[in-house]
């Protein structure tokens, strides 16, 4: 338990140089670099070679890196632009609505006369639910962020 001033002032100070380690490194990078770059090739750049799903550590990397690219965005060193990510296919459920079913139906003979009947498929219980489920694949074309150094 933190009682005294200088301990609640070692403590703030201790936070603030973890909440700031590699923004140097992140600035150089982004400064050399000169053109825009993925958040993945600055983690690249400055972690190594890291996956965010591997681990917590990793996860808490990705995490960090990504509150210190929105810190120097909001001071105006960098500009955050959206591209066109590789294109990727995805099988997804959709509902098709059947042919509308009428209530009557117009049939003819072999004798050429003409009538009207009640049409076997109409139900008026299902009128609304009137389809089916059909796997479709989409294609989907992510928004990827890139960074620019504009400081």
């Amino acid at each position: 338990m933190i009682t005294t001033a200088y301990e609640r002032t070692f403590e703030t100070v201790k936070h603030a140089i973890d909440c700031t380690r590699e923004v140097n490194e992140v600035a150089s990078f982004l400064k050399e670099i000169g053109k825009a770059v993925t958040c993945k090739e600055i983690g690249i750049a400055i972690y190594g070679e890291f996956s965010y799903t591997k681990s917590r550590k990793n996860r808490s990397l990705s995490s960090h890196l990504g509150k210190i690219l929105s810190h120097l965005e909001e001071a105006g060193y960098i500009k955050i632009d959206k591209i066109d990510g590789k294109p990727f296919e995805y099988e997804d459920e959709v509902w098709v609505q059947d042919e509308a079913v009428h209530r009557t139906i117009t049939v003819h003979d072999d004798e050429g006369n003409t009538y009207v009947i009640p049409n076997p498929k109409y139900n008026p219980r299902y009128l609304r639910g009137n389809g089916h489920y059909e796997t479709v694949t989409k294609t989907m074309t992510p928004k990827v962020k890139v960074y620019t150094w504009v400081g």
